[in-house]
């Protein structure tokens, strides 16, 4: 899983097919459930699926509510689910241009 949109560098160069990617996630604290992304953006689908270094790697901070987790998906599935939803709705260009894939 990924999403498909275009990357704004704070140097001002633009990547139109760039790829998002959940890396994967810490716990950062056990009383309120605060866990840390990692987010990795490829130049395009080969660099992501030949697993290239990324552009750049960010993270975001998020409360995970794992009692809303779905029975039916790993717990890792959950997890992806949780940060790729919060992803999506970062900003107006992530709602309006990314694209699932």
């Amino acid at each position: 899983m990924a999403i498909k949109k275009s990357y704004f560098s704070t140097y001002g160069w633009e990547v139109d097919d760039a790829y998002y990617k959940i890396n994967g996630w810490q716990l950062l604290d056990a009383e309120t459930n605060l866990y840390n992304f990692s987010v990795a953006v490829y130049r395009n689908k080969k660099a992501r699926t030949d697993e290239l270094d990324p552009i750049i790697v960010n993270s975001m901070k998020l409360v995970v509510d794992e009692d809303s987790f779905d029975d039916d998906l790993s717990e890792s599935d959950n997890f992806k689910t949780v940060g790729y939803t919060h992803l999506r709705s970062l900003t107006k260009s992530f709602i309006q241009d990314a694209k699932d894939v």
